[in-house]
């Protein structure tokens, strides 16, 4: 899950309001999470920071395909998004050339969506073009 979104339900939870000094106390924490292996930091995204990085329980899966339920499609990990992508070219190789519409809009409907804004656009963009044995930048 991308931090911001694990950040969030955590602040949702305690009660508080998701700030600049919530966000700076659970950076902190997410480095210590990290460094003592509770937590696995892939970056995927390519942007600096924790924030927009995705976020797993050390043991878990990388990629767990699931439904959408309240996740906004750019909450959902460029992974995740890629892996289902995967799945619809190896059952119809047609779409893995030229115009990436026709894949994009199989990936909206298995998530229940319809529309492709350009949010939508930038995130199936990012996750097409994910490579999950390349080098992610780290965050700063």
């Amino acid at each position: 899950m991308p931090c911001r979104r694990a950040y969030q339900l955590y602040c949702q939870a305690a009660g508080v309001r998701f700030g600049v000094t919530t966000k700076s106390l659970l950076n902190k924490a997410m480095t210590r999470a990290l460094k003592d292996g509770t937590l696995i930091l892939s970056r995927e995204t390519g942007l600096p920071g924790y924030i927009d990085q995705i976020v797993r329980v050390s043991g878990a899966s990388p990629v767990r395909l699931r439904e959408a339920g309240p996740r906004k499609l750019s909450e959902i990990p460029p992974s995740e998004l890629h892996t289902l992508m995967q799945h619809f070219i190896q059952r119809e190789p047609s779409l893995a050339g030229g115009n990436p519409e026709a894949l994009f809009r199989l990936v909206l409907a298995a998530y229940g969506q319809q529309r492709l804004t350009e949010n939508a656009r930038t995130a199936l963009q990012v996750a097409s073009s994910y490579r999950p044995d390349a080098p992610h930048p780290a965050p700063t």
